[in-house]
């Protein structure tokens, strides 16, 4: 079973698991399609976190691939910048990339197809082109401010 919030992204995994790939192959052929679908929800420039349950036994593996602070800053030097939290948005709020690199030690552990294979759907997506949904182009929409409002954007 696969579930994602684009159909076209469940069904690139449903492909993975019926050529024989294990749930994580599945799971990455699905989250590389969405970061074509929904690339505002999801995209290499973020995180990655996950649960498993290898062979489905009852222990079960987590994993954090979150980004981390850019070299060169921390805490006390956002502090001396008068910085008491992390601002939603701007170059403080960003993190280095986790998502790929999770995606491919899940693989090298977990995965039983090639890689290449794996990103295949996406990379025709790419490609080819792909519908714009709905709900993308409204909060695309709803995000112009951001960048309008910003002269250095």
């Amino acid at each position: 079973m696969i579930t994602t919030s684009h159909p076209m992204a469940t069904a690139a995994g449903l492909k993975v698991l019926t050529e024989g790939g294990s749930a994580v192959d599945a799971a990455i052929t699905a989250v590389a399609v969405q970061t074509m679908a929904e690339p505002h929800m999801t995209g290499i420039g973020g995180d990655c976190f996950a649960l498993i349950s290898p062979d489905g036994s009852a222990d079960i593996k987590a994993m954090n691939a979150s980004g981390r602070a850019p070299q060169g800053i921390s805490a006390a030097a956002l502090t001396d910048q008068g910085m008491t939290e992390i601002p939603r948005y701007g170059p403080h709020a960003i993190t280095v990339p986790g998502a790929v690199d999770g995606w491919w030690r899940l693989h090298q552990r977990y995965g039983r197809l090639d890689w290449d294979r794996l990103m295949q759907p996406a990379v025709d997506y790419a490609s080819d082109g792909i519908a714009v949904h709905d709900r993308v182009a409204r909060d695309w929409g709803r995000s112009v401010e951001n960048v309008t409002d910003d002269p250095d954007a």
